[in-house]
């Protein structure tokens, strides 16, 4: 109970979600409502998201036609009611920006609503731990846990309304914003309107990069983190950026086979001394933490390959092998330079 659909078809090993028109299969790809293709049908209600609905007993889960009937009735005559809901501030957003402008502005005397797709806040960057978690016992709450749970305390404690489940799809003036929560379009009218809406990662395409299996980090995250699921047995991860290293780590620490990570980044080397020293200077405790994380992985031996970038996914059905290559001094994957690995999954970020 809790549980979104797509964390529950992961646990049980179901990764194709949607039919295409094509007849191929699409899986979790973004896990935070951006890309639609885990679509499935619940109820008969087809264009749901997988990793936006949560379980609930009794319910009928299909994987989603390539066009399904849009016939089901439309939402009841009173959905949208004549007054709108006014607040001085309304911040639409409950990441760590939206929960800190809300903390500002209701100590500043304000009547604040926060609005929040997700049933809990905290975001992307927090992603705060599930109470539905799969495997309790490993991965203790870390310091970004905490923090998150500290702020969203702080917001409650503040006295700001909070509406999670509000998804905001209509803004035709910036005191007329329509918000669909619990099947009904409620309309607000605040004096001030904070968009606190975050990022989500670019999608680098790739021969077999809608596999199912194939996901983003943030995905992989949001498994692994808030709901203890492991993407899959044996995982590739790869990409740019030290989210990428965040999470080879904590696949490793719930007992994940990381089989490679691939980073695009050359490897530091002398020419970066001066930057190395600066960056230990400003930040000794990010150094420390990705010298450790390294670390971790060498000792698990878990092969890191700078310069290296996902040239092909390949499989029937879903991921089987993940083949990666070296770049060039100009960019380009060199010949002969190919490394095949065999995964369930790979989970993918370059960036924002």
């Amino acid at each position: 109970r809790g549980e979104t659909i797509a964390a529950a078809l992961s646990a049980a090993g179901i990764r194709g979600f949607r039919h295409t028109r094509a007849g191929a299969m699409r899986g979790l790809f973004c896990g935070m409502g951006v890309c639609q293709d885990c679509l499935v049908t619940v109820d008969g209600v087809p264009n749901l998201r997988a990793c936006m609905t949560e379980l609930r007993d009794g319910a009928t889960i299909r994987s989603q036609e390539a066009l399904p009937a849009l016939d089901r009735p439309g939402p009841p005559a009173d959905a949208a009611p004549r007054e709108p809901q006014r607040c001085d501030v309304l911040v639409v957003g409950g990441g760590p920006a939206g929960l800190a402008a809300a903390i500002a502005a209701r100590q500043s005397g304000a009547d604040v609503v926060l609005l929040d797709e997700r049933a809990s806040l905290g975001g992307q960057y927090f992603k705060p731990l599930s109470k539905a978690q799969r495997f309790a016992g490993r991965g203790a709450e870390d310091a970004q846990f905490r923090a998150g749970a500290a702020l969203v305390a702080a917001v409650r404690e503040s006295g700001a309304r909070i509406v999670t489940g509000a998804a905001v799809w209509g803004a035709f003036a910036p005191d007329e914003i329509a918000v669909e929560i619990a099947g009904r379009t409620r309309i607000f009218a605040p004096k001030r309107l904070v968009l606190a809406t975050g990022a989500y990662e670019r999608a680098v395409p790739f021969p077999g990069w809608t596999l199912p299996g194939v996901m983003t980090t943030g995905a992989g995250q949001t498994l692994v983190r808030s709901w203890r699921v492991a993407p899959g047995r044996r995982v590739v991860v790869a990409g740019n950026g030290p989210l990428n290293l965040q999470l080879a780590n904590e696949l490793l620490r719930a007992g994940v086979a990381v089989v490679a990570l691939a980073e695009a980044a050359p490897a530091p080397g002398p020419r970066q001394a001066a930057a190395l020293l600066e960056m230990a200077l400003t930040a000794p405790d990010l150094v420390a933490r990705g010298a450790a994380d390294l670390l971790r992985l060498a000792r698990a031996g878990v092969p890191v390959l700078h310069r290296h970038v996902v040239l092909r996914a390949e499989g029937e059905g879903g991921v089987a092998r993940v083949v990666l290559a070296r770049l060039s001094a100009d960019g380009r994957p060199e010949p002969g330079s190919e490394r095949a690995f065999e995964a369930d999954a790979l989970c993918v970020g370059y960036g924002f």
